[in-house]
């Protein structure tokens, strides 16, 4: 419109127009200025609420991608607990079943031992002292809470063939050469002493005969290897010369077993 005042402005010059046409003219580009600027400030008065309106609506909704990964993450979240609980809830439940059926015995023994150990370390004694005074005051003499005794025979004997093997692969074929003297000449010092003082002490207060000297004799002149070996090393002594030397000891005693099985039938049928 602007352009077209002008344009008309210029042809009334060009064909004679006064100054009453320009006069006009600027009139009419004043009157133009001011609709422009009256229509753009009306423009922007009534875009400023719709404008906060859909910038709040924007602010407030989620994209359709977001809120379904959301829906997604909040399910697995609340099936996750779900199957924790339920999960648990089975373990207490398998827990209690446990603890009223036969099996019971091993997990008071494992119970004993988580307590016994700590406590022991504590007062500064050997584990295996309270060990024996657990056994004793849970077994079927005192408390009664173990009843079966073949399951704690066999988890022992699991339990020195384990403490036997640790101590092999710490035992190299050069340490046992090192000690052959006090394999063979300490350690069958000890049998024959200890079996000869026994069996005397047989014959002569007890009147035994000698098979039952020989096999009291022997039988007793032996050492429990498990019991030995543990308490030297609860005191760190395994590595000393007295650790050695009892290991000796005990080493030809272990040795000593098998002819003195082999023997005992022989006795026993004579």
């Amino acid at each position: 419109e602007l352009k077209t005042s002008e344009a008309v402005a210029r042809n009334l010059k060009v064909y004679g127009g006064g100054s009453s046409v320009r006069s006009s003219s600027s009139a009419m580009k004043r009157g133009l200025a001011s609709a422009r600027s009256a229509a753009a400030t009306a423009t922007a008065t009534a875009s400023k609420p719709l404008g906060r309106f859909f910038a709040k609506k924007d602010r407030s909704a989620k994209p359709p991608l977001a809120a379904a990964t959301e829906s997604v993450v909040f399910d697995n979240i609340v099936e996750a607990e779900t199957r924790v609980q339920k999960t648990f809830q089975e373990a207490l439940a398998d827990l209690a079943a446990y603890m009223s059926g036969p099996k019971s015995d091993t997990l008071l023994l494992l119970l004993a031992t988580a307590l016994v150990t700590p406590l022991c370390k504590s007062l500064g004694t050997s584990p295996i002292l309270g060990f024996l005074a657990a056994g004793t005051i849970l077994g079927p003499n005192a408390l009664g809470w173990i009843s079966g005794i073949h399951t704690t025979e066999t988890l022992a004997e699991l339990g020195i063939v384990f403490f036997l093997f640790e101590m092999g692969i710490e035992l190299s074929f050069e340490r046992l050469l090192s000690m052959k003297k006090d394999v063979f000449g300490l350690g069958l010092s000890q049998f024959l002493t200890t079996a000869v003082a026994v069996a005397a002490v047989g014959r002569v207060a007890f009147g035994l005969p000698a098979n039952a000297l020989v096999v009291l004799g022997g039988g007793l002149a032996l050492s429990s290897s498990a019991f030995v070996l543990q308490l030297l090393k609860d005191k760190d002594q395994l590595a000393t010369r007295f650790g050695r030397a009892s290991f000796g000891v005990l080493l030809f005693q272990d040795l000593a077993v098998v002819p003195l099985l082999v023997v005992t039938p022989i006795l026993a049928g004579g």
